[in-house]
């Protein structure tokens, strides 16, 4: 559902955009979805936030586990939509007076302005066996250290700006998952949930697998937009696009 909804405004409205507040208001309380092994839990768990993202999040890479192709590097655009949806799914969940969720929106949009705001999550992760058979390859992190990004509209091209937010290394893949990103940037204050856990332990630096994670500002407004990530032997690239 979340795929087919139109890309933000240009810019941060005095207000949040009401039908997207609602979205995350419906998944927040929609029925969760069961595993087997969640049968046998005395509750059910809640629905997860990973599904306010819908097209605010591009995948722009992925790796193979050995068996199947895994999504492992997103562009996420901290659109007004998304905010919407965000503050919508936090506010049904946590049960806000009718202040918190405006008090909340005016912080985000007085911290981000005019400008875009994009995350980033870059992964170089060993190349496996496919099936068991073959050689295990160790991967350098230049692929998401040594990188430029850039803001394209048709001719337009503009250089981004970034800032990295983490880069960790593990010996495991599932340590560099769940990332609370906005728990590190300036204008992510408001979207911490109050029972969040606000620490998150970084790995001991050891192992193969790398991933790094960016905050990029980008000053155009235009409808239909790519960012990209530039690197030594790559070129990824995120397309957003508006229900026009």
């Amino acid at each position: 559902m979340l795929a087919t909804i139109a890309l933000a405004l240009v810019a941060f409205p005095q207000e949040p955009l009401a039908d997207q507040v609602a979205v995350g208001r419906r998944i927040a309380t929609a029925e969760p979805r069961l595993s087997l092994q969640d049968l046998f839990r005395p509750q059910p768990p809640r629905r997860s936030m990973d599904e306010i993202w819908g097209s605010d999040r591009q995948k722009v890479g992925s790796w193979s586990n050995g068996y199947l192709q895994v999504s492992t590097e997103y562009v996420v655009w901290v659109s007004p939509a998304l905010v919407s949806r965000w503050l919508g799914f936090l506010g049904a969940r946590e049960h806000w007076d009718d202040e918190e969720l405006p008090l909340r929106w005016q912080t985000v949009r007085n911290a981000l302005g005019e400008r875009r705001a994009f995350v980033v999550q870059l992964s170089a992760f060993p190349k496996l066996p496919t099936y068991g058979v073959g050689d295990y390859e160790r991967t350098s992190p230049e692929e998401i250290e040594n990188v430029r990004f850039v803001y394209t509209s048709g001719a337009k091209t503009e250089r981004m700006e970034a800032m990295r937010l983490a880069q960790w290394q593990s010996r495991e893949r599932g340590d560099l998952e769940d990332f609370p990103w906005w728990q590190h940037v300036a204008f992510g204050t408001p979207l911490i949930g109050e029972f969040e856990t606000v620490q998150f332990g970084e790995p001991l630096p050891l192992g193969d697998y790398h991933r790094a994670w960016y905050l990029v500002w980008a000053e155009g407004q235009d409808a239909d937009f790519e960012v990209r990530i530039l690197s030594k032997r790559k070129e990824r690239v995120a397309k957003f696009r508006s229900s026009k």
